[in-house]
């Protein structure tokens, strides 16, 4: 079995088995987050959630509206004998094609990737840096959790870089939304989204 559909299927059953919730709120496919919301009012914060998984972004969160919230962080749980496994997602720079400003462009993407400007950015706005040298940096291999994160990116995966990249993951998301509604089996559901990316893709690139 493809690990995709591994994947979507034990996701399923996690969820069903109500021994996982999807954050920010426990999920009832399609009506987002009802009964829930966000930060102040995100479960987990609240105590109504006892597990989650998340990212290094909601520890922003956490200390801003559940600062004495005691918690731990661990791996995503795998079977015995895999390596663990994560996705990281991002943005990313770019200069258009025919710009008039490549040059200047290009300074300020330096700037703002360089080793102090990452190490700002990331130590005020709850992110772990892109640069690996500025996650190397003290204040994140001695922090209780963002050091787990930074140990974590080694087994990271992201996303293919494409101009469907955001259809992409709109079809991800209703695939396994639909295979929880059991719709569709996990195949099935995977299937008809890498089909309708494709086409998607192919029109694009006409």
């Amino acid at each position: 079995m493809p690990t995709e559909v591994l994947g979507v299927r034990v996701y399923g059953c996690l969820l069903r088995n109500g021994t996982h919730a999807s954050n920010p709120a426990v999920l009832v496919v399609g009506a987002g987050e009802q009964g829930f919301g966000r930060g102040e009012f995100d479960p987990f914060i609240c105590g109504k959630l006892s597990m989650c998984i998340n990212g290094d972004w909601n520890l922003g969160n956490i200390k801003q509206y559940g600062p004495n919230l005691k918690f731990k962080i661990a791996y995503p749980p795998v079977p015995q004998g895999k390596k663990p496994v994560s996705w990281s997602g991002g943005y990313a720079f770019v200069i258009p094609k025919g710009s008039k400003q490549e040059e200047e462009s290009w300074k300020l993407i330096k700037h703002l990737t360089s080793y102090n400007i990452q190490l700002e950015y990331a130590t005020n706005a709850f992110r772990i840096p892109a640069l690996k040298k500025a996650s190397k940096n003290k204040f994140f291999l001695s922090h209780p959790h963002y050091k787990i994160f930074i140990a974590l990116m080694k087994y990271s995966r992201y996303r293919p870089v494409t101009p469907a990249a955001q259809y992409y993951w709109e079809q991800l998301k209703m695939a396994v939304e639909n295979t929880l509604l059991e719709l569709k089996t996990p195949k099935q559901a995977l299937d008809d989204a890498a089909n309708d990316t494709q086409k998607y893709l192919d029109e694009y690139l006409k």
